[in-house]
């Protein structure tokens, strides 16, 4: 994996999950996951063979694999990707964008990432932003062929 080559070891790998956990949602076979000792310790026992991929997963990183590409596609038409913002008075607690959530079934075992995002024009450097679109990105690894990666974008 790409990803893998950000961290110098487990130890880096986790301190990088543990730094991103309480910025992003995680779920494990749909479960909203709140202590990351719990989820570790349940990935495990379940199969300790996937604990490391979807740590790998589970950190602001695999937001940059596909973010990169898209951008450097939108910045060529002179748009930008901007992490979707959220208007702090229509929700007392805003919306976490970044989600991870990962299945581990005997019939599937896959993680997908996800985030929302908007396309951005900046007419004139004074000005505010327009924003053109907004999408959601969702990024699904199959952990039984670690070749297999899908990226779906829905543009709305």
């Amino acid at each position: 994996m790409l990803i893998q080559k950000s961290y110098r070891d487990s130890l880096d790998l986790y301190d990088a999950v543990k730094k991103d956990f309480p910025r992003m949602r995680v779920r494990l076979n749909g479960v909203l996951q709140s202590d990351l000792t719990e989820f570790v310790q349940w990935i495990r026992n379940y199969d300790m063979q996937y604990l490391q991929p979807i740590l790998l997963l589970c950190n602001q990183n695999a937001h940059y694999y596909y973010y990169e590409k898209l951008y450097n596609i939108l910045a060529k038409h002179d748009y930008h990707l901007v992490t979707r913002s959220y208007d702090a008075f229509k929700s007392a607690v805003p919306p976490l964008p970044l989600e991870t959530n990962v299945t581990l079934l005997p019939i599937m075992k896959q993680v997908c990432v996800k985030n929302e995002y908007e396309v951005i024009e900046i007419a004139e450097p004074d000005h505010d932003k327009i924003v053109r679109k907004r999408m959601n990105v969702e990024m699904i690894v199959d952990l039984c062929q670690s070749s297999d990666v899908l990226i779906r974008i829905h543009l709305f």
